[in-house]
């Protein structure tokens, strides 16, 4: 079987390592890999490290047969590891919090945000949709810590902006408070105008009564 002649660990391989035959998107075989493939692996380990547990229970996967093994690889999707987090027993969560001097649900809540997009991208089935190499998945995780927009995020410019004006407060608020003054000074300018030409208006009919 391609269990018995793969090397590695059923819970980190690829689904092309899986043997899925689905061509480009999901690989033809064990010997059907590239540098994605790594890219996935990291990807489990990044999930196991940020919810403590992996993607699908060991215990629970090695119980299968081996087709069945390669079945879920290739075809079911991991919960995301905020789910997968809080449906661990409360005394397991909480251990899994603690060791990351947090609570279970809080930890769940940091993780729902933004930093599980990452792990969940480079574990996509369909490897064309995962980073294309692990400097870009390593990137990635360098703009989370850095506040920066995150591939793996959506493409949406309002997500875009949002991170932009999180990122850079002192600035937005500067740029803010120039636009709040120069309003202020253009209403200001036009009431006094406004005010001037009426008081030139009354000035000018009262000239005329006289």
């Amino acid at each position: 079987t391609w269990l018995q002649r793969a090397a590695g660990t059923p819970q980190y391989m690829s689904p092309e390592q899986a043997g899925g035959g689905g061509g480009e998107g999901v690989g033809g075989g064990p010997g059907d890999v590239d540098t994605r493939s790594d890219v996935y692996s990291l990807g489990v380990v990044l999930y196991e490290l940020i919810s403590g547990v992996l993607p699908f229970e060991s215990r629970e996967l090695r119980s299968r047969g081996f087709a069945e093994i390669a079945r879920i690889i290739r075809e079911v999707d991991p919960p995301k590891p905020s789910t997968r987090l809080s449906s661990l027993e409360p005394a397991a969560g909480s251990a899994v919090a603690e060791r990351r001097r947090s609570h279970a649900d809080e930890l769940a809540s940091e993780l729902r945000r933004e930093l599980e997009w990452i792990p969940l991208k480079a574990m996509r089935k369909d490897r064309r949709e995962r980073y294309g190499s692990p400097a870009e998945l390593a990137r990635d995780l360098r703009n989370y810590l850095e506040g920066r927009p995150l591939e793996a995020g959506p493409e949406s410019a309002a997500y875009r902006a949002r991170k932009m004006i999180r990122r850079n407060k002192g600035a937005v608020a500067a740029v803010a408070a120039m636009v709040v003054l120069l309003v202020g000074g253009i209403a200001g300018t036009s009431i006094g105008l406004f005010q001037a030409r009426a008081a030139a208006e009354a000035e000018r009919e009262a000239r005329k009564r006289e």
